[in-house]
């Protein structure tokens, strides 16, 4: 060590050279302040023990290989989830010791990758034990070369066990979830079922028109379950699918009028949650059947015509609008919506969507609903 004159001490290299001096034999000594080199040495091997410290204790098992997949260094982790010390496999190829022979062609693909990788597979342990694990490659190049890799292995074991047994849950969910789907359906069917026995029983056509129409709004709650059971998502129905098909059962049940009357389509394909598909189907059941029953009666001249559209606005807006060109609404149409059941159910399935109604009576009639999608 060198004293400076204020008395700080510093490292110092000597040199000492023999020679002549003044024709004698003398020793020459050259003293270098080597502080900065002192203070980068020092930095270094900080850093070495911070980074020996991290691999050694690091939750994750890690394997550093040369350029030719062999061994030379692991972990604590990896020998923890291995077996293995890392003396008895140090040189030795990694993909001969923790892969299985049919699994070793894509393993070495991936140990001679030039770029990081991840991957989920299965390793075996000194044991022979197949275990699931998240691998992460790690190359490490100097100068474009590849001299070494990392590879950095995760248990995950327990997760894959845990995922297989969510999703053997949730596949028994479904079944019975579809099977419930099902037997609504079939229960629905026995009602309407029920109530069309009831209407031939009874000779008032009031009574005949209440029944079919209760009828065909069950049918509607039916036809969702129907689409729903034979659906791969249980939760979600293609509700411009449903409309085609709910359009077919209404003019089968007006059989009389529906031949008259040119349906027109026009929809988006989107998917309704139950909570807004049985509602909105509910609705356009009452705007349809009042349709045939009211807007084109025996005098009307023109060609009877009805427009349904279906479309997003923007990423959650829906608009659903139905239009006929028929003889529009009455005068006391404000009067009859407090009397009229069909009337009172398009509000309330209308406050059951929080959608926002508009109602247009001439010129036909157009029911407008605008409403956020339900995800």
């Amino acid at each position: 060590m060198g004293r400076a004159k204020n008395g700080e001490v510093f490292p110092i290299e000597v040199t000492l050279t023999p020679g002549k001096y003044f024709g004698k034999n003398a020793v020459i000594a050259m003293a270098r302040d080597i502080s900065t080199r002192h203070e980068q040495q020092k930095d270094l091997k900080h850093s070495e023990e911070l980074f020996r410290q991290l691999f050694q204790n690091a939750p994750v098992g890690i394997v550093m290989l040369d350029s030719h997949n062999e061994v030379r260094r692991v972990n604590k982790s990896f020998e923890s989830i291995f077996g293995y010390s890392g003396e008895e496999i140090n040189g030795l190829n990694i993909d001969e010791i923790i892969v299985g022979k049919d699994q070793r062609d894509s393993a070495r693909k991936l140990s001679n990758s030039t770029e990081a990788f991840k991957v989920t597979g299965v390793r075996r342990t000194k044991s022979g034990d197949a275990v699931d694990v998240l691998i992460y490659g790690v190359p490490v190049k100097v100068d474009g070369k590849t001299i070494a890799i990392y590879g950095i292995y995760l248990d995950i074991t327990d997760q894959k066990r845990a995922e297989t047994k969510l999703k053997g849950s949730l596949k028994e969910k479904e079944v019975l979830l579809a099977e419930i789907h099902h037997r609504v359906k079939n229960n629905l069917a026995v009602i309407t079922g029920l109530l069309d026995l009831q209407s031939h029983s009874s000779e008032n056509e009031d009574v005949q028109n209440a029944l079919k129409d209760s009828q065909m709004r069950i049918n509607t709650m039916a036809l969702i379950h129907e689409k729903l059971y034979q659906n791969d998502t249980l939760s979600n129905i293609d509700f411009s699918r449903y409309i085609v098909e709910l359009v077919e059962v209404i003019e089968k049940s007006h059989q009389k009028t529906a031949d008259k009357i040119d349906i027109r389509l026009d929809l988006d394909k989107i998917e309704f949650t139950i909570t807004q598909a049985i509602p909105c189907g509910l609705l356009l059941n009452e705007i349809l059947t009042n349709s045939f029953k009211h807007a084109y009666p025996d005098q009307f001249s023109g060609k009877p015509e009805i427009q349904i559209s279906l479309s997003s606005e923007d990423e959650n807006k829906i608009l659903l609008k139905v239009s006929d060109n028929g003889v529009g609404l009455p005068e006391d149409f404000e009067d009859l919506g407090k009397t009229s059941l069909g009337l009172t159910l398009i509000k309330t399935l209308c406050r059951q969507i929080d959608a926002e109604m508009s109602v247009i009576g001439s010129q036909g009639t157009t029911y407008q609903f605008i409403f956020k999608l339900e995800k």
